[in-house]
């Protein structure tokens, strides 16, 4: 794996040495939207009455991009995040740096650069994913390299077969939002047992994440991707590994999809009663373009966990009906998601609606 690291590095330091660069165009990008959510719950065990609640957008891209004398393109990004404060990046988050050559592109990423391509692939969802939106019913998914800072290469179209781009990428350092100044920090490996109420929590020297996505025919979509935890130290009983993959299929106005996700939880030491040993995720979506300005979308999304010990698996599951009207510069959209056993909980169950007005600008 180390070879791998170094690979990569040397690829980006031959890439940026390689010619000089012209001076880039810079720019901001935004977005003008705001939110009103319902949430609702009936149930008697673990109920979600969140109420309801007004949202802006407040989150701004600052983009450089320009071009080298030989062709070569590269590409600069941070976010000014209202979210990241408490972090070192004081409220700067989502940092990259990009460099697309004849061979592909090598980049450097911040708390950003997701290879999880398989995910959510088998949705066709006219709002958003459900699961990433509002309360997300508190779905499983597994790890993916944006929660870290890594170096990646993502091979460029049309050099492979079947419209065929394999991407892959390691992390490297602390998971610190870094300047580039950044001096780093000690990386202590620890894992800890995925269970009620604790986080399926590990920390390793480094993970890699690997992705593919090819297009055998036209319309149809085929995405996998794999994380790798590496090595998290001693005691290990099982690998937090994760993967999905997901096939998409469009035909006139209507796309179809379906997908499968998997996730092997942290556990390592002593193995507590009723201890979470993996998730198995499954998703479904159809989406139907009325006209130039409404979509509309059903899907379904289920996750079930499984435990060590005898426990019985829970089965959480997500139905999502959406639509999204597009007039002149305004985007009105509107999801209405219903979800079962909601962090799998048995018997705990809720209703959210998500209603949003876009601006274009």
């Amino acid at each position: 794996m180390k070879n791998i690291t170094k690979g990569l590095l040397s690829i980006f330091a031959s890439v940026v040495i390689a010619s000089s660069a012209f001076a880039g165009e810079v720019s901001v990008q935004g977005t003008a939207a705001m939110s009103y959510h319902i949430s609702s719950s009936d149930s008697t065990t673990g109920a979600n009455n969140d109420g309801k609640a007004l949202g802006i957008a407040n989150e701004v891209t600052f983009n450089a991009s320009g071009e080298m004398d030989n062709g070569w393109t590269w590409k600069w990004q941070a976010e000014l995040d209202s979210g990241a404060e408490t972090t070192s990046g004081a409220g700067i988050d989502d940092s990259r740096l990009e460099v697309t050559t004849d061979y592909g592109t090598v980049a450097v990423y911040s708390s950003e650069g997701s290879l999880a391509k398989g995910k959510w692939a088998g949705l066709s969802s006219a709002f958003g994913v459900p699961t990433d939106n509002g309360d997300t019913g508190g779905f499983v998914h597994g790890t993916n390299l944006s929660s870290y800072n890594s170096i990646q290469y993502h091979s460029p179209a049309g050099l492979l077969p079947l419209s065929t781009r394999v991407f892959a990428g390691r992390s490297i350092g602390d998971t610190s939002i870094n300047s580039k100044n950044a001096s780093g920090a000690a990386i202590t490996q620890s894992i800890t047992n995925a269970v009620s109420g604790t986080a399926n929590a590990f920390v390793g020297d480094n993970h890699s994440q690997y992705a593919v996505t090819m297009v055998p025919m036209d319309g149809l979509n085929v995405k996998a991707d794999y994380f790798d935890p590496g090595d998290i130290g001693s005691g290990v009983k099982q690998n937090p590994e994760a993967g999905n993959w997901g096939v998409s299929y469009a035909m006139g106005n209507v796309t179809v999809g379906y997908g499968r996700g998997y996730v092997a939880t942290a556990i390592g030491g002593t193995v507590a009663a009723s201890t979470f040993e993996d998730y198995e995720n499954r998703e479904y979506g159809i989406g139907f373009a009325v006209n130039d300005d409404l979509s509309v979308s059903y899907s379904i999304q289920k996750s079930d966990l499984s435990y060590t010990d005898t426990t019985a698996d829970v089965e959480l599951e997500v139905q999502s009906i959406q639509a999204a009207y597009t007039m002149g510069g305004l985007t009105v959209a509107l999801s209405m998601d219903d979800f079962e056993n909601e962090s799998y909980t048995l018997n705990s169950d809720e209703k959210e609606t998500f209603l949003t007005f876009t601006f274009a600008f």
